[in-house]
């Protein structure tokens, strides 16, 4: 939600820049996309470029599979 918000909000929400970088290597998909956003929103060189860099690493990267033991009840 707080992502959005700053989508919303544009060139103004420049301050938020360097976090929403940051967001765009969290472990979830729909963060990292909403922070795309967000920051081609915001408009700057810096976060188009970083934006750039995101969709390439999104190609080659591979699916997150969770695992889960089995809950053995003894």
């Amino acid at each position: 939600a707080a992502v959005e918000s700053l989508a919303k909000i544009g060139p103004k929400a420049k301050r938020a820049e360097m976090v929403l970088m940051q967001a765009l290597e969290d472990e979830d998909g729909e963060i990292r996309a909403k922070a795309a956003d967000a920051l081609l929103a915001i408009g700057t060189p810096a976060a188009k470029k970083s934006v750039q860099e995101y969709r390439k690493k999104e190609k080659t990267r591979k699916p997150v599979i969770q695992t889960y033991q089995p809950l053995i009840i003894e």
